[in-house]
């Protein structure tokens, strides 16, 4: 993981640097202020105004500075938290990756998925009405739990759908996976 000390430390002295202006902008308002409230000849309030102005606009750049800084350092935090997560995710990932190889469930590929997924628009009527003909199909062999697709049964235990001792997360995965591996007529049913 990247570290971001050099930030952090040019962030630092830029943010002292930056304090130090507006102390030196409000300093240098007062003195001005001062000077020209006790020389009466100035002219009194216009001229206090006046004098008082570089001071206050020296301030200013330095609480802009201030501000700057904080962003810049914001950006190291995100930086640095951002990194975290990734690796996190990655951790996540693997572990994830282990436990499916280890139960033997195949892997969800961008194949697999657009197997089991089609959009509504690609979906004729002759396939919806197919679909609708095999869900109260599906509806009527599942009172059991065990459905036949293909010739081979998927049977529901629990949340999973089970093909050949491989459990699958959903209908659709179990069914990519017969279509996938079909079985010779003599072993199917």
């Amino acid at each position: 993981m990247r570290s971001y000390e050099a930030a952090r430390s040019l962030f630092s002295f830029l943010a002292f640097i930056a304090w130090c202006v507006i102390i030196l902008g409000v300093l240098a308002a007062l003195l001005a202020g001062g000077v020209a409230g006790n020389a009466r000849s100035f002219g009194g309030g216009p001229t206090v105004f006046l004098a008082i102005l570089p001071g206050i606009g020296i301030a200013i750049v330095g609480f802009v500075c201030l501000a700057l800084v904080q962003i810049g350092r914001a950006t190291v935090d995100t930086a640095e938290l951002t990194q975290q997560m990734l690796e996190i995710a990655r951790d996540r990932l693997e572990i994830s990756r282990n436990a499916l190889s280890s139960a033997g469930m195949p892997a969800n590929t961008f194949e697999n998925l657009t197997l089991s997924e089609k959009t509504d628009s690609s979906i004729s009527f002759r396939e919806r009405s197919s679909e609708a003909e095999s869900a109260t199909l599906l509806r009527a062999e599942d009172r059991d739990g065990i459905t036949t697709f293909n010739g081979q049964k998927i049977k529901r235990v629990g949340a999973t759908f089970v093909v050949d001792g491989l459990p699958f997360f959903t209908m659709e995965d179990a069914k990519a996976y017969i279509l996938e591996n079909p079985k010779p007529e003599t072993e199917r049913l």
